[in-house]
């Protein structure tokens, strides 16, 4: 991707970002852009990627989308999934997307119960997206982080069967979904993936203690979807999927929370931290190796 002082795609200063924004904080839903970001300058700044830029970028590349979930305001986001994406170790031919969107309020948790549809409404959007832009890719993959995974779900639901170009990767990481929701409400978007990964920990007390609440009053004022009780980032899917999802997908790490999984800015990470470990398990499935959870 030329300009921006002539960074290069991916690279270590720039990341693409797709924004379904209509403000840094809060806000409502709109159809997303396409922009240019180097999520380590202060402060964020972004450059509209034009349509023939796009086009040259993504011809023949394994596109891999990244979401965040519930309570993320933009800034944060983008600096969060840049840093993530930077720790997957795609190549040449791989092009990696953050996708922000609005789950977030000026009071935070208050508004968990209605972002079920904002995520859903992304998702169809996303899709949309997706139709007129990625048809030249090689491929395209999601990876989420709690109510992202249903965005991603609705999207690879809502697109035109069969999917083209095809479904390379799913992974949903501390799933803030109902846990049959791959044998129920998105069982046509399991069928439409090559492989599906799920992270999960039962050492997540948000999804333990604030998710069966919070999806009991979702469901009540937006009944669309079915009720559950447990969340597929706890206590993993309800069982194995032949062909597309097998174990493992429980973190055995004690203590290893919701908050585990991404970064919290794109700065180069100190040895150790709990989300490099669900970075490299991402990294394993990409590139279709082992999939046992980091030591």
């Amino acid at each position: 991707l030329a300009g921006g002082g002539g960074r290069v795609a991916n690279g270590p200063q720039m990341t693409l970002v797709l924004d379904f924004r209509t403000a840094g904080v809060a806000g409502h839903v709109k159809d997303p852009e396409l922009f240019d970001v180097d999520p380590l300058a202060d402060p964020l700044s972004y450059r509209s990627v034009p349509r023939w830029e796009w086009d040259n970028l993504v011809h023949g590349r394994n596109v891999l989308f990244g979401t965040h979930g519930f309570n993320v305001d933009r800034e944060a986001g983008v600096r969060s999934l840049a840093g993530f994406g930077a720790r997957l170790g795609l190549g040449a031919g791989d092009l990696y997307i953050a996708v922000v969107w609005p789950g977030d309020w000026w009071l935070p948790a208050i508004n968990y119960p209605f972002e079920g549809e904002t995520a859903m409404d992304c998702g169809r959007r996303l899709a949309a997206w997706c139709g007129n832009r990625v048809g030249d890719a090689s491929s395209i993959s999601f990876v989420s982080h709690s109510l992202g995974a249903r965005l991603i779900l609705e999207a690879i639901g809502a697109m035109r069967k069969p999917v083209k170009p095809s479904v390379r990767l799913v992974c949903l990481m501390a799933g803030a979904i109902n846990n049959d929701c791959l044998e129920r409400e998105y069982v046509s978007t399991a069928v439409s993936a090559d492989t599906i990964k799920v992270l999960a920990s039962r050492a997540d007390l948000v999804l333990q203690l604030a998710y069966p609440a919070g999806d009991w009053v979702a469901n009540a004022l937006h009944p669309d979807h079915p009720q559950s009780s447990a969340a597929l980032g706890r206590t993993g899917p309800v069982r194995p999927i032949a062909g597309k999802l097998s174990q493992p997908w429980q973190v055995t790490d004690p203590g290893f929370g919701h908050g585990s999984y991404l970064p919290h800015d794109a700065a180069a990470p100190a040895p150790g931290v709990a989300w490099l470990k669900a970075a490299a398990f991402v990294e394993r499935a990409w590139n279709r190796q082992s999939e046992t959870w980091p030591v």
